[in-house]
């Protein structure tokens, strides 16, 4: 099956997995919450009546905002306007720095963002803690090109069509009690054992994980069903906390066939992640793709 693709280019990317994940998930959902959206890649191709994508970046739920509520048409217009004001290649890095300290010297405007993402190496997104834009330039590889502009039609298209709403909460500060049996809550949150810096820059530690994991037992009491995305070993570690927590409460681990192939090399060494699904509900155990 061929899944819609966001433009957005988020580490660890569930896009490649989703042939994998969405077909554990259970049928007939009424509010599906993705509440560490990222670039939206499961929340976007998962059959629901609503999505609710969730992500703690407000510039970031801002960008998704405009592209729900205004015709692509004039988003492409915006985007083209940009680069065309700001002289933006992927050959220039110095016009790609020039422009990053504009928006991070003004008030972000989401097209703003969304076209100093295109620009950046690996069309990542970074964040310090100020709250600037910091990501590095794409020279001699990231531009708005054909394949990037044909991602986000596609992307649009099919956020225009579906009933979906954003939130940029915090994963402790969701309202979950709007939920119920019929819902259904999926979460890729940081990784504990990750070492890269989507990872190291979020904070992400062994408390804010038993965090999320006390509030995903309190879902399983409530009787809805959730998925986590994670990593039981990275790089000679071992994930203690989620095996523990996850024998402990008799959920479901399902591990999955995925390599970073999207991360910087010298923070993940290919071959020596095993990435899992965590469900509270019956799926096939250890179930190898």
């Amino acid at each position: 099956m061929k899944y819609v693709e966001s433009p957005l280019n988020y580490i660890g990317s569930k896009y490649k997995l989703l042939n994998q994940i969405l077909p554990l998930l259970p049928k007939n959902i009424n509010t599906f919450v993705d509440l560490f959206a990222g670039g939206c890649n499961v929340g976007i191709n998962v059959s629901a009546n609503k999505i609710i994508f969730n992500d703690n970046t407000p510039h970031l739920v801002s960008i998704y905002e405009m592209l729900k509520n205004q015709p692509i048409s004039t988003t492409l217009q915006q985007i083209n306007r940009v680069i065309m004001h700001h002289k933006l290649s992927k050959n220039n890095k110095e016009t790609f720095l020039k422009y990053r300290d504009y928006i991070n010297n003004k008030d972000k405007e989401p097209i703003d963002i969304l076209v100093a993402i295109f620009y950046s190496f690996n069309n990542q997104i970074r964040w310090n803690s100020k709250g600037d834009y910091m990501t590095t330039s794409g020279k001699n590889r990231s531009s708005f090109n054909s394949s990037l502009r044909t991602k986000m039609i596609n992307f649009v298209s099919k956020l225009q069509k579906i009933n979906c709403e954003f939130s940029d909460k915090d994963f402790r500060d969701f309202d979950f009690s709007i939920l119920d049996e019929k819902d259904f809550v999926y979460a890729d949150p940081p990784y504990f054992l990750g070492d890269v810096d989507y990872s190291r820059q979020s904070g992400w530690n062994a408390e804010v994980e038993k965090e999320l994991y006390d509030k995903f037992l309190h879902l399983h009491n409530k009787g809805i069903k959730f998925a986590i995305s994670n990593v039981l070993e990275h790089k000679g570690k071992f994930n203690k906390f989620l095996d523990e927590w996850v024998n402990e409460n008799n959920f479901n681990m399902i591990f999955l066939n995925k390599q970073y192939d999207n991360a910087c090399y010298c923070a993940v060494k290919k071959s020596n992640s095993q990435e899992v699904l965590v469900t509270n509900y019956l799926v096939k155990r250890n179930r190898l793709f």
